[in-house]
């Protein structure tokens, strides 16, 4: 956050208190949102680059969300996703995957891929539904979370998972917030898939990070699989 905009919130919540009446805020296209002191919790800066959205820096290469696509906390699993999806589904089944049967090569001519096999933004569910620099990792970016942190299976607040630590100390909480498949949910608190951007070499496969208590890895999952997402930002 710049300098300006700390000086800026100093001043407004000086404002508040010695005034004691309330705020009013007027945005570029004209709507007006006051709010009495009263009402008011408390005032947050944001980058607006990242939808208000946490990114923690692990000492990556890119910074890594705080918690699942579709989730309030770092705990909770958040919205599950057919790889390529931008919306969930009441249903995770081979006849509804958009994505099945195409050879990764046939993805690039398609223009669902770029020249790296990743999902181009539109077929992105992070950069959609987060916009700002927010997108799903590529299999490079999920290999170096997993070769260059360290894991540690732990439980907080009755969820199991994983705390991975970056090289510099900081660290986010992957929930094993396990798989749908049709209309079923399984495989919470035990295992933990989540989506790569990036498409395996078979007509069906795109990869994935896996893990349970004892292990962690990648594995190529069919893409009617119904998976969480971990965003990262540049």
């Amino acid at each position: 956050m710049n300098k300006r905009i700390i000086f800026s919130l100093m001043i407004l919540a000086s404002c508040l208190c010695a005034h004691g009446q309330g705020i009013a805020i007027y945005k570029r296209n004209g709507d007006v949102v006051r709010m009495l002191n009263a009402e008011l919790d408390s005032i947050v800066a944001f980058d607006s680059e990242l939808g208000g959205h946490k990114a923690v820096d692990l000492g990556l290469s890119v910074k890594w969300a705080d918690c699942n696509l579709g989730a309030a906390t770092p705990m909770a699993s958040g919205d599950y996703y057919a790889w390529g999806d931008t919306e969930t589904k009441d249903e995770y089944t081979l006849l509804n995957c958009r994505m099945r049967d195409v050879h990764r090569n046939s993805l690039r001519l398609r223009g669902v891929t770029d020249e790296h096999n990743s999902l181009m933004m539109r077929y992105d569910a992070a950069r959609q539904l987060w916009s700002g620099t927010w997108r799903m990792p590529t299999s490079l970016e999920f290999n170096e979370l997993r070769t260059k942190c360290t894991w540690l299976w732990v439980t907080i607040a009755g969820v199991n998972g994983y705390r991975v630590t970056g090289p510099n100390g900081n660290s986010i909480f992957l929930p094993a917030a396990g798989f749908r498949r049709e209309t079923e949910r399984s495989g919470e608190g035990e295992v933990g898939y989540y989506w790569s951007a990036t498409a395996y070499h078979d007509y069906n496969s795109s990869e994935s990070l896996f893990f349970y208590s004892s292990f962690v890895d990648w594995y190529n999952d069919h893409r009617m699989m119904g998976f969480p997402i971990r965003a990262v930002a540049e």
